[in-house]
């Protein structure tokens, strides 16, 4: 899911209820990929997800709009090294693994659903009222303040809006995320129901 739309909180609250002790967030996998990486070679990944369009100064003649979405796919595709070396790693260990972050375009995954019971969930918050306002309820239990991403609030839903579009097209669960314990329950309701599809036991 975009920026803002409550990411990690929902999966915090995954890993909870299901007893996974394991979670990786892309934001995180992307800072590791920063200090291994320096910003003259890959300058999409030392951006925010909705300002890398801003280094693709090899692309002529691309409206604004199509630039965030090319800087985020960019940026995406190198994170996307690290998320499947994350999976793989799960897969080798045998163990469950939840990863949340606005990297995992639809489809990131699909090399890995013969290897493993793969659950790719896209958060929404279709209301733009209610996505703006989750910026600013977060200031209260972080240090972001919601300055920047207020600026920056029509390319974040540029990226939502593609995810979600994008969620459509490839047939994957999308959740309206409006009220957290309904957003809660109907995640863990679609994992179970998966596991039930693939495994054929009760979780």
């Amino acid at each position: 899911g975009a920026t803002g739309v409550g990411k990690s909180m929902v999966a915090a609250e995954i890993t909870r209820i299901l007893e996974i002790n394991r979670l990786a967030s892309t934001d995180s996998l992307r800072e590791v990929m920063r200090k291994m990486v320096s910003k003259e070679l890959v300058p999409t990944l030392h951006a925010s997800s909705y300002e890398a369009g801003k280094y693709l100064h090899h692309i002529e003649g691309m409206g604004k709009e199509e630039k965030v979405i090319y800087g985020f796919l960019d940026q995406s595709e190198k994170v996307a090294t690290s998320v499947e070396a994350v999976i793989n790693w799960a897969i080798k260990e045998h163990v469950s693994l939840v990863v949340e972050g606005i990297h995992l375009v639809p489809g990131v995954a699909n090399k890995f659903k013969d290897k493993a019971h793969i659950v790719h969930i896209i958060l929404t918050t279709l209301d733009e009222e209610t996505h703006k306002g989750r910026f600013k309820s977060r200031e209260k239990r972080s240090l972001r303040t919601s300055k920047k991403y207020l600026k920056n609030f029509q390319s974040i839903r540029l990226i939502h809006d593609f995810l979600y579009k994008k969620a459509k097209e490839e047939g994957l669960p999308v959740v309206d995320n409006i009220d957290f314990d309904q957003t809660r329950e109907k995640a863990v309701e679609l994992i179970t129901d998966r596991l039930v599809e693939k495994v054929g036991v009760e979780v």
